[in-house]
């Protein structure tokens, strides 16, 4: 966004040094990505083609490469892409903002240079002390510099040149926001207007025997139709397979190992030393296993089940579970504070790891599912390997996650265009880890939700609306039976909530009852001492007692008003500067094909 322009110089300069400058070579990119698509992108009307957006990606690198805190790291996989989405963002930030440029008609020259570095110069060259007199910047110092060296006028020319024009972009944009006296004066009022005192919340009252009807569910689904009105969706089946989990085999091979450990302990080996010498759990191997106290649930189930089982002192056989195997020794039992058993154990653990065998099997099972799934089925060959078959939620035109795989381009478009019955590719996550494969199972257009579908939500909207008149009707016969000074002792009668409201204005949030905007609105126009008619609002029923009212400080305001409309005129500015931003790229016609070539 364009603020940034001013407040991190430093990504400016990447920005427009490394990436809309600087071409780098190709180099041995060029043939890794298959793809179809003739371009990468295309962003109104212009189109970035693939040395084009590769020039740009290893620029990317380079900056990335360049800054001091990344100089000992290795460029792994998240970073590439992070890299890349910040390439593609760019070009988008570059073609939507030039062509702001043009329709704006900023132009800059020599002498736009010479005034903005008078008056708002970069904010590493203001800072710098070197520039500055008794610490304030001091545009004389830089003049004297850049008349002294060719070398840095010409760096700052060339740095000024791209980016003041979106500086000045984002002042036009700005200046569209106004703010005077009077706005910040009715806000001020608004905001140090407030309240205190005490609050019944009815929504505590005990009500039972709310019921709803078939024919009221039913009646309100035909009278409200639109409501349940749902757009057009598509459905994927899929399994997902983690090809790091171990095989049976793997398991077996570990086994002989922990077999021959437990014989040694049974054959009077020393539990501590050989825990010590052969547990891999590193979090407790130095102390001879040792676990401690712990109580149920704190261990996986098939540990915890055995741990309970054994007698004081007893040895258990190697036991298996997610973790490898382990061999159990209980030392003791005990209650806790409240009562409850917790024993302590030590053991030891050999992890089970899927050896390379194990992995490429599992991966050449899941290689043949699309080629077997066009003559056997989807979920028969899945199931017949072993692999569980699950469903994903709806997926709509919008929708940007994948259940299973997360935000992926490539399968979101293959669900949301692929026939009924088409199976994918077999896809895999950044860390080659889990596989996944997706059949497409279910289409709908535009259409409305059944009935049988919408009765549970149409149910509990008609009971919370039931029970939301019925407590109003109890309050209002609460008010209308007792005296206001009896209103706070009756409450407490009916076990009723009651809640102190401090120190509130039209926007706070009541402790214990959230943001009720008609129920501070209600208050904040109730005299001291008096009691605000029942209030009903979509979250509940209420009546409240003020206590004390607090006005605004107006000279306080005269005094800071200047601070103040500064500080609202920015913050308004910024944010309305982050709308036009968003709607600038809404509106943009912009095609992704990064996907069809791996950038993503």
């Amino acid at each position: 966004m364009l603020e940034k322009f001013r407040k991190k110089q430093k990504a400016v300069i990447y920005v427009i040094v490394f990436v809309f400058v600087v071409g780098m070579a190709v180099g041995g990119v060029t043939g890794l990505f298959g793809n179809k698509a003739r371009y990468v992108g295309k962003i109104d009307g212009y189109k970035i083609d693939y040395k084009e957006f590769v020039d740009n990606y290893r620029a990317e690198v380079q900056a990335w490469g360049s800054q001091e805190e990344n100089k000992d790291k290795d460029l792994d996989e998240r970073t590439e892409k992070n890299l890349m989405n910040q390439t593609w963002e760019r070009f988008v930030a570059r073609i939507l903002l030039e062509k702001q440029l043009k329709k704006n008609h900023i132009k800059i020259d020599s002498q736009d240079i010479v005034e903005a570095l008078k008056n708002d110069p970069p904010e590493d060259v203001k800072n710098l002390p070197q520039f500055q007199t008794d610490g304030v910047y001091d545009y004389n110092k830089l003049a004297a510099m850049l008349a002294e060296n060719e070398q840095f006028a010409a760096s700052i020319e060339s740095y000024m040149q791209q980016t003041l024009p979106y500086n000045m972009l984002e002042d036009i944009i700005k200046s569209e926001v106004v703010v005077n006296e009077d706005t910040i004066r009715v806000e001020y009022i608004t905001e140090n207007t407030r309240v205190s005192g005490k609050v019944i919340d009815f929504n505590s009252l005990d009500i039972k025997d709310i019921n709803v009807t078939d024919e009221e569910i039913a009646e309100y689904y035909n009278q409200n139709k639109e409501e349940f009105k749902r757009d057009p969706y598509t459905k994927a089946k899929y399994i997902r397979v983690d090809v790091t989990e171990p095989s049976k085999e793997d398991y077996d091979l570990v086994k002989v190992k922990i077999d021959d450990l437990y014989k040694q302990i049974m054959n009077g080996a020393d539990f501590a030393e050989m825990a010590v010498s052969f547990s891999q759990d590193d979090s407790n191997k130095d102390k001879g296993g040792d676990l401690g106290y712990f109580g149920r649930r704190k261990m996986v189930k098939e540990f915890e089940d055995v741990a309970f089982s054994l007698k004081q002192g007893e040895i258990s056989e190697p036991v298996k579970t997610k973790f490898g195997w382990h061999i159990i020794q209980k030392m003791g039992e005990r209650k806790d504070d409240k009562g409850k058993d917790e024993v302590w154990a030590r053991h030891i653990l050999l992890k089970v790891e899927a050896s390379p065998e194990s992995k490429e099997k599992i991966i050449a099972s899941i290689n043949e599912i699309p080629a077997l799934a066009k003559k056997e089925g989807f979920e028969k060959v899945c199931e017949a390997k072993g692999f569980e078959v699950r469903e994903t939620s709806e997926l709509k035109k919008e929708s940007t996650y994948v259940p299973g795989i997360g935000n992926n381009e490539e399968v979101l478009n293959f669900i949301k265009t692929g026939k009924i019955g088409k199976v994918s590719d077999v896809y895999m996550d950044a860390a080659d880890k889990f596989y996944y494969v997706y059949m497409i199972s279910e289409r709908k257009g535009e259409h409305y939700q059944d009935l049988e579908k919408a009765t549970g939500g149409i149910k509990n909207k008609l009971e919370r609306q039931k029970k939301m008149d019925f407590t109003y009707e109890q309050a209002k016969k609460f008010k209308t039976d007792n005296q206001p000074d009896e209103y706070i002792v009756k409450a407490k009668e009916m076990n009723l909530k009651l809640v102190d409201a401090e120190n509130i204005n039209q926007a706070a949030s009541i402790t214990g009852i959230g943001v009720v905007k008609e129920l501070n609105k209600a208050m904040l126009a109730t005299e001291t001492g008096n009691w605000t008619d029942v209030i009903k609002t979509e979250r509940g029923v209420y009546l409240a007692e003020v206590t004390s009212h607090s006005e605004p400080d107006m000279a306080k305001f005269d005094a800071e008003k200047e601070s103040l409309l500064k500080s609202t005129l920015e913050q308004k500015q910024n944010k309305y500067y982050g709308e036009w931003w968003t709607k600038l790229k809404e509106d943009a016609k912009i095609e992704d094909n990064r996907a069809a070539f791996g950038f993503k």
